[in-house]
C-alpha cells in the first residue's frame, strides 16, 4: 500500500480547494469543537463506508468478489462449475460492460458465489483470498489487486481517525473477504468490518442444528452454500444496528445499494450528520462511466448528499504508477470470452 500521507497536508492527494473535502473539513471541526453546538462525544463520532467503489477500485473489471468469482469459474482447473454458476459469469459480464443488472441478478450472483466458494474452511477460503488479491490486475499496469484502493480516501479515513472517529466499513461482499481485502491496506480493526453472511458450520456436523451441535477439539468451520443477508440496500441499515447498536454520523457510498445507508446517516436525528457520494466518472486515468454517474449525482443532489468526483477532486488515483492497460474495458472482456482470462 502506498504511503498516503504528505507533511502536515492530510489531504495531499486531493485537488487543491476540493468542494467535498473543504466540506468535510467543516463538518469535522464543527462536530469536534465544544463550543460549536454541534458537538458530537468521541463515542458517538462513528463513520463508516462502503467497500467497493468508494474506498476499493470496482473497475478490477468489477467488485473485486464479482472477479474472484470470474476467476473460479472461469479459469480455477481445480474447480468444476455447474452450467447455472457458468451463465451467471455470463450475467455478470454483460452486468458490468452495461451497468445493468437483471431482475433478480444479486440475489444470484449471491447464490452462485456461495456454491462456489462452498465447503473450503475458513482458513482455505481466506488463503484464497489472498493468493488472489496478490495476483496482478487484468485491467491495470503495475499493479497487484490489493493495490487498487483510492488513495485519496484512505487519506479521509486516516483523517477522521485522528478527529477521535472511529470507522466502520459495511459491504456487500462476504464479510472474511471484506476483512481480508482490507488488512493491511486500509487500518481498521476487524471488528468494525461488516458484510455479507454466508452460513458456516463444523466440519463433521451434518444436518444437525448448531444449537444441538457441540464444536469436536480437531474441528474447523467449514462454509455452505447459504447466504443469511446480503448487506446491501436496506440490510446495510439492518447490519449498521445490528453491528454497533447506534446511528453513525458521517457515511461514503457510491451506489444505489448504498442509498438507504446513507439516508439512514443523514437523517440522523440526535447530531448533526453528513453523507457524500463518490462518482466514478473518470474515464481517463479509470475505467469510469461518467453517463452511469448522472442518475447517481442526481439524487446525491436532491437528498442534499456532497458528491466526490473522481475526475476533478482525485489528484492522484492508485499512484502515479498505475495505469489503465486499456484504453476501454472491452479489452478486458475479449480475454475473458475467448478464453485468455488469467484470473
Amino acid at each position: 500500500m502506498s504511503d498516503t500521507s504528505s507533511g502536515n497536508d492530510p489531504f495531499s492527494l486531493w485537488v487543491s480547494g476540493s468542494e467535498p473535502v473543504r466540506e468535510l473539513q467543516k463538518y469535522v471541526e464543527s462536530v469536534t469543537s465544544k463550543d460549536s453546538g454541534c458537538f458530537i462525544p468521541e463515542e458517538d463520532r462513528i463513520a463508516v463506508f462502503d467497500m467497493d467503489g468508494t474506498i476499493l477500485s470496482e473497475n478490477n473489471p468489477g467488485d473485486i468478489e464479482w472477479v474472484m468469482y470470474l476467476r473460479r469459474v472461469l479459469n480455477d482447473p481445480s474447480y468444476n462449475p455447474s452450467e447455472e454458476q457458468k451463465r451467471m459469469a455470463e450475467e455478470m459480464i454483460e452486468a458490468i460492460r452495461t451497468g445493468v443488472k437483471k431482475p433478480g441478478f444479486t440475489e444470484r450472483k449471491n447464490n452462485c458465489n456461495a456454491k462456489a466458494f462452498s465447503g473450503m474452511t475458513v482458513s482455505e477460503y481466506r488463503q484464497y483470498v489472498e493468493r488472489f488479491l496478490s495476483g496482478p490486475s487484468g485491467t491495470f499496469e503495475g499493479a497487484a489487486r490489493k493495490n487498487l484502493f483510492y488513495l485519496p480516501m484512505v487519506q479521509i479515513i486516516e483523517y477522521l481517525k485522528s478527529k477521535g472517529f472511529t470507522v466502520f466499513v459495511c459491504s456487500a461482499t462476504e464479510s472474511l473477504n471484506v476483512r481480508t481485502t482490507l488488512s493491511g491496506a486500509v487500518d481498521i480493526p476487524p471488528n468494525q468490518i461488516i458484510g455479507t453472511d454466508y452460513l458456516l458450520v463444523a466440519s463433521r456436523q451434518g444436518e444437525k442444528d448448531g444449537l444441538d451441535y457441540i464444536l469436536g477439539k480437531d474441528e474447523e468451520l467449514v462454509y455452505t452454500d447459504k447466504v443469511l443477508m446480503v448487506a446491501s440496500g436496506l440490510n446495510k441499515v439492518v447490519k449498521l444496528i445490528q453491528s454497533i447498536g447506534k446511528r453513525p454520523v458521517l457515511a461514503f457510498g457510491n451506489g444505489t445499494g448504498d442509498y438507504s445507508m446513507l439516508t439512514f446517516v443523514s437523517e440522523n436525528p440526535e447530531y448533526r450528520s453528513m453523507s457524500f457520494m463518490l462518482l466514478a466518472d473518470d474515464s481517463v486515468r479509470d475505467y469510469g462511466n461518467p453517463e452511469r454517474t448522472i442518475p447517481l449525482r442526481k439524487h446525491a443532489e436532491e437528498m442534499g448528499w456532497p458528491v466526490i468526483s473522481v475526475k476533478n477532486d482525485f489528484r492522484t488515483i492508485y499512484g502515479d504508477k498505475i495505469k489503465p492497460r486499456y484504453k476501454d474495458i472491452s479489452g478486458f472482456f475479449s480475454e475473458v470470452l475467448d478464453g485468455r482470462f488469467a484470473g
